[in-house]
């Protein structure tokens, strides 16, 4: 099963993330491609079965910005960040599951599940639209202006 996964990045494998991937002999897998310019991110994230999110292990204490992209694209997001607040929005969004580093079974797991709901589209659990639509621009802005009013309301 794992013969029809590529994982295409868009910037270069760290050293030790290129070391690795030669050592268990899945270098081939891995695609570099140049950076897209940002009219042309939607439709490229659109185009992908799965949508992989990782940063700088220093960096656990942020939410990558490319993760507000990847709710747009509507596709499943595996994440190998190491935050909280992103392991709840993939969760109340359904969009997705974090996993740490130490559980990469599980994390292959989940891709050979995400494969067979391309084979089988018809196995999808729920309607993600409804739940992504929570943290659109829209949706939060209106739940902004919503506490804004309240606290007006109350001071």
């Amino acid at each position: 099963n794992f013969d029809k996964i590529f994982v295409h990045s868009y910037g270069d494998l760290t050293e030790q993330d290129l070391s690795l991937s030669i050592e268990r002999g899945v270098r081939d897998r891995f695609i570099t491609r140049d950076k897209v310019a940002f009219s042309k991110v939607q439709h490229e994230l659109h185009n992908a079965d799965l949508l992989l999110l990782s940063t700088h292990p220093e960096r656990n204490d942020i939410v990558p910005a490319k993760l507000w992209d990847y709710l747009l694209a509507k596709k499943n997001i595996l994440s190998l960040v190491q935050n909280p607040e992103v392991s709840s929005i993939l969760e109340s969004s359904n969009t997705g599951k974090q996993f740490d580093k130490k559980e990469l079974n599980k994390a292959a797991e989940y891709i050979l599940e995400m494969l067979e709901q391309k084979r089988n589209p018809n196995t999808s659990k729920s309607n993600k639209a409804i739940k992504i639509s929570n943290f659109d621009a829209p949706n939060r802005s209106l739940q902004l202006s919503k506490v804004l009013k309240e606290v007006i309301k109350d001071g």
